[in-house]
């Protein structure tokens, strides 16, 4: 088998402050294929905890709605695309959950209603697909302050 590909946290860290960025924000092939660099190099690359801390700490930095959005939209496109299969193993299901959704809860409660949708959408289409144990959804819910 070939070599796994080569990735660094510095380098998912720009990328992820990149998702952010005005041109990328504007450009409809940017999360797509960030979400496929992530298959192809940092799931592969990166412990599951690099990674959804990265994701956490660029969320958690994050000034624009824009931006928030984007990286809540590359872990639903890694949980829903290909029935899931980038989220499966390596509990990288349970590290996401950990270190990313339910880490920026305390923000998501906080934000306007409006951008609240967003979140509202992924976490119903996520209980429909299955994708989280009940018991994690529960606690995302619990920590988005949704029902």
């Amino acid at each position: 088998p070939p070599p796994p590909p080569k990735a660094s946290v510095a380098e998912l860290r720009e990328a992820l402050k990149g998702l952010g960025r005005r041109d990328s924000l504007e450009r409809r092939s940017s999360i797509p294929e960030f979400c496929a660099d992530m298959r192809e190099r940092y799931l592969l690359a990166l412990t599951p905890k690099a990674i959804y801390k990265s994701f956490g700490d660029i969320f958690c930095r994050a000034k624009g709605v824009a931006h928030r959005k984007a990286l809540l939209y590359v872990v639903h496109e890694l949980f829903m695309a290909k029935r899931g299969i980038a989220m499966k193993g390596e509990s990288r299901r349970e590290h996401c959950l950990e270190h990313f959704l339910l880490r920026v809860g305390p923000l998501v409660t906080r934000f306007k209603s409006e951008e609240r949708q967003a979140y509202v959408k992924a976490l119903s289409a996520w209980t429909a697909a299955r994708v989280l144990l009940p018991k994690e959804i529960l606690q995302l819910k619990d920590a988005w302050d949704m029902d």
